[in-house]
C-alpha cells in the first residue's frame, strides 16, 4: 500500500473509538505532529497520551510492522526520539520494534480504527491531494464574482483567529514553564519527553504573583528565539534543547565560571546539550571553534544533568551553510548572553514598543531591536564565526515571537496602552517573505482584488488556508458562502 497514502491517514487523524495499543494500551493522539520532509521519522513533535501518560516525540509510520526493521530504523539514532510506529498492518513481525538506544516503541494499527471504508478514504485523500498539487482551493472555480468587501471581512476574521492562536500558544506554554517552578520538575531527560498527568493543571491557582515572575517570561523568549533561529527545519531540535538547557541552568553555569566569557559558556553548554561537538566534527565548525567548545563543555558536563540531543536530530541536508544549526546555535549564544546581560529582553522589548507608538516606527524598533543585539555582542569570541538574523528572519520573530508575546502580557495585567502600541506595531511592520500558501492564496483567491499590505493579512491567508480550505470547511466561511 502507497505509504503517502498512509502518512495522510494519521495526518488527518482518520479514525474512530478509543484508539489501543498492540498490547492494549490505551492512546489517545492529541497532536499528530510535523510532517517531515527530509530523513528521519515520518512525522516530528507529537504529543500523544499513552495509558494517561503523554509522550512528546517524533511518529514513525509504515504500511506494516516489518519494515521498521527492513529500513533499519534500529540501527539508526535518528529514530530515537520515536514514542509510536503507527502501521496499516501488522504484518509477519509481531513483536514492537525498538529502537537504536534500545527502547520499546509501541504499535498502533490503523486499519482496526478507520473512521470509514478503507476505498473512501482513499478517494478523499487521494482527492485532497490532486488539490494540493494543482495548487488551487475549493472555491477557486467561482470565487472570481465575490467583492473584495466580503473577502477583507473575512481576511479580518481569520487574521484575529491566527493571533488569537499565536497567543494562547505562548500563554500555554508559560503556564508550562509557571508550574515546573512551582512543582520542582523540569524537562525529561529521556530519549523522549514525558508530560506526567499527576502535575495539577496550570488553570488550577495560577495567581498574578506568579505570572510576575520575570524569569518565566525570559524563559518563553529564550525558546522562542531558539525556534525562529531554528528555521522550518531544526525548530524541533531547538525548541527541545533549550527546554532541557533552560535559561537558568545558564545564568548558574556563568557564575560557576566567572573567569570565562558568558557567551563562551553559554556557546559550549549549547553545543554540547545539542550534540554537536565531539569526534567527528561537524560541517562548517572551523577547528579553533569546536577546541574552545570543547574546552568548556568538558568543564560543564559533569554539572549537567538534562537531556543531551544526538547529533542525527539536526538537519543540514538541502541548507544553505549560513543556515546551519552550527551558526544559528552561535547565534542563539551571542542573542541569549546579551538576554542575560541586559537583565532580560520583556522589560526592553515593552519599553521598546511603547516608545514607538508616537512615531509609528514600533514594528521597525522590533526589528532593529534584534538586530542592535547582535551588534552588541559582535565582538565575543565567537564574532568570526557569527552569522545575524537577516532582515526577513528579524521580521518573522516580530511577528510570530515578540507581537504574541507583548499581547499575552498586556492582556494578563491589563495593560492597553501596551496592547495599543503592539497592536500599531504590528500594523507598521513589514511584509514577511512570501510563502507557498500565501502565493497560492494571492493567485487563486485574491486575484489582485485586495492588496496584501501587511504580515496580519499574510498570516490572515495562512489562516484561511490551513483551517478553512484545505479542510473544505466552507460553509464557515463568508467567502465560500457568497460563493455557493
Amino acid at each position: 500500500m502507497n505509504e503517502r497514502f498512509i502518512r495522510q491517514l494519521w495526518r488527518q487523524q482518520t479514525f474512530r473509538g478509543e484508539l489501543r495499543t498492540t498490547s492494549s494500551s490505551s492512546i489517545s493522539v492529541i497532536r499528530p505532529g510535523v510532517h517531515n520532509l527530509d530523513s528521519g521519522p515520518d512525522f516530528l513533535d507529537a504529543l500523544v497520551e499513552i495509558d494517561g501518560r503523554r509522550f512528546r516525540g517524533d511518529i514513525e509510520v509504515h504500511a506494516s510492522n516489518n519494515l521498521w526493521l527492513t529500513h533499519k530504523h534500529h540501527l539508526d539514532p535518528k529514530y530515537n526520539s520515536v514514542i509510536l510506529h503507527a502501521v496499516m498492518e501488522m504484518g509477519t513481525n509481531e513483536r514492537c520494534p525498538f529502537t537504536e538506544s534500545g527502547r520499546k516503541i509501541p504499535v498502533f494499527v490503523m486499519s482496526g480504527f478507520l473512521s470509514t471504508k478503507l476505498r473512501t478514504l482513499w478517494k478523499k485523500i487521494v482527492a485532497d491531494d490532486r488539490v494540493e498539487r494543482r495548487g488551487s482551493i475549493p472555491c477557486d472555480s467561482r470565487n472570481r464574482e465575490i467583492s473584495s468587501t466580503v473577502i477583507r471581512s473575512m481576511l479580518d476574521r481569520t487574521g484575529r483567529e491566527r493571533l488569537e492562536l499565536k497567543i494562547r500558544r505562548q500563554h500555554e506554554r508559560l503556564r508550562d514553564i509557571i508550574d515546573q517552578r512551582r512543582f520542582g520538575i523540569s524537562e525529561s531527560s529521556s530519549p523522549y519527553e514525558v508530560e506526567m498527568q499527576t502535575i495539577p493543571p496550570a488553570s488550577a491557582g495560577i495567581t498574578m504573583r506568579e505570572y510576575s515572575v520575570l524569569d518565566d517570561w525570559e524563559q518563553l523568549l529564550y525558546e522562542g528565539m531558539a525556534e525562529v533561529l531554528g528555521y522550518s527545519k531544526n525548530s524541533v531540535p531547538f525548541l527541545r534543547l533549550t527546554r532541557s538547557l533552560r535559561l537558568k541552568t545558564l545564568k548558574q553555569f556563568i557564575s560557576l565560571f566567572p573567569g570565562l566569557d558568558p557567551s563562551r559558556v553559554i556557546a559550549g553548554s549549547l553545543f554540547g546539550a545539542a550534540g554537536l561537538i565531539g569526534d567527528p566534527m561537524p560541517p562548517s565548525l572551523p577547528p579553533y571553534v569546536h577546541e574552545a567548545l570543547l574546552d568548556v563543555w568538558g568543564n560543564i558536563s559533569p554539572l549537567y544533568s538534562g537531556k543531551r540531543l544526538h547529533r542525527s536530530e539536526w538537519t543540514f541536508f538541502r541548507l544553505r551553510p549560513a543556515n546551519f544549526p552550527t551558526y544559528r546555535l552561535m547565534t542563539l549564544a551571542l542573542i541569549t548572553a546579551r538576554q542575560i546581560h541586559s537583565g532580560g529582553f520583556l522589560p526592553r522589548l515593552v519599553e521598546t514598543v511603547k516608545d514607538g507608538r508616537a512615531d509609528g516606527r514600533g514594528g521597525g524598533n522590533m526589528i532593529r531591536f534584534l538586530a542592535k543585539d547582535h551588534a552588541a555582542v559582535a565582538d565575543s569570541p565567537g564574532e568570526r564565526f557569527f552569522r545575524s538574523v537577516g532582515r526577513g528572519r528579524a521580521i518573522d520573530a516580530a511577528v510570530n515571537l515578540f507581537v504574541p508575546t507583548l499581547f499575552l502580557y498586556a492582556r494578563l495585567f491589563h495593560d492597553r496602552p501596551l496592547r495599543g502600541a503592539v497592536l500599531a506595531a504590528l500594523g507598521s511592520l513589514p511584509r514577511t517573505q512570501e510563502n507557498s500558501i500565501t502565493r497560492l492564496m494571492e493567485r487563486r483567491l485574491l486575484r489582485k482584488r485586495v492588496q496584501i499590505q501587511g504580515p496580519l493579512q499574510q498570516q490572515a491567508l495562512i489562516q484561511l488556508y490551513k483551517f478553512y480550505c484545505s479542510q473544505e470547511r466552507c460553509t464557515e466561511c463568508k467567502i465560500g458562502n457568497a460563493a455557493c
